[in-house]
């Protein structure tokens, strides 16, 4: 009787779960590391997952979790997956696109448009990022959601995991930080940073001190290359 209990707990457990399983492997297979346009990147094949049966029953798993049942950092693990399985999702239902933001349109841009099932809720990139995500006030959220951009941080090729989320969002951010087409270089006397530190600058406080830049250093910002991080 026990044994037939644990048993059902444990298929129980990982059936909750069973959406990381699905795109742990999606990631392994369909991205590499490469270049585009003189940027280093994590690469997606976003053909091959549309086209891999996975895909499908990733949506499915996905559309049966109930992320209201999770802890504070099982949360934040789980919205950042599913904001990068969105954008993900977005290129792969608009195929083909040169830029995810030609998804959108001037009445609807991209990130207002829902795109991901969870329950019996549509979610839109931008409702995850803002309502959500940005809410848990962690500025390193920023180096683990991915908008499927060739000056975005790297897509992570594993899922992030609640039991080491501060660790595997420190590993990006020092990725991108050392990535010098996306993240800092120095020229001269002034370091050029990605818009990324423009745009959420209340986030970031002091960027001298946060990005541990001289104060005799002046700091201009990057151009944003949007074209699809694609294989």
């Amino acid at each position: 009787m026990w044994r037939f209990i644990g048993i059902f707990l444990l298929l129980f457990k990982l059936t909750l779960g069973s959406y990381t399983h699905t795109w742990d492997e999606l990631l392994k297979e369909y991205t590499i590391q490469g270049s585009r346009e003189g940027i280093e990147a994590v690469l997606v094949d976003y053909e091959g997952i549309g086209g891999d049966k996975r895909w499908k029953i990733l949506l499915d798993e996905v559309r049966a979790e109930e992320p209201e049942k999770l802890t504070f950092e099982e949360k934040k693990a789980f919205w950042i997956n599913i904001y990068n399985i969105g954008a993900v999702k977005m290129v792969i239902d608009n195929h083909p696109l040169k830029s995810i933001r030609d998804a959108g349109s001037l009445i609807k841009p991209v990130w207002k448009r829902d795109i991901i099932q969870v329950g019996d809720a549509a979610y839109s990139l931008g409702y995850i990022e803002h309502d959500i995500l940005r809410k848990t006030e962690d500025p390193l959220i920023h180096y683990a959601i991915v908008c499927a951009s060739l000056s975005c941080p790297d897509l992570r090729r594993a899922p992030y995991t609640p039991e080491n989320l501060r660790e595997e969002m420190l590993e990006q951010r020092e990725i991108f930080l050392a990535n010098t087409e996306k993240g800092k270089r120095l020229e001269g006397d002034t370091y050029y940073v990605s818009k990324i530190y423009r745009w959420y600058r209340d986030e970031f406080e002091d960027l001298h001190t946060y990005l541990e830049i001289p104060k005799e250093k002046k700091i201009k910002y990057m151009d944003y290359n949007w074209s699809l991080n694609s294989k």
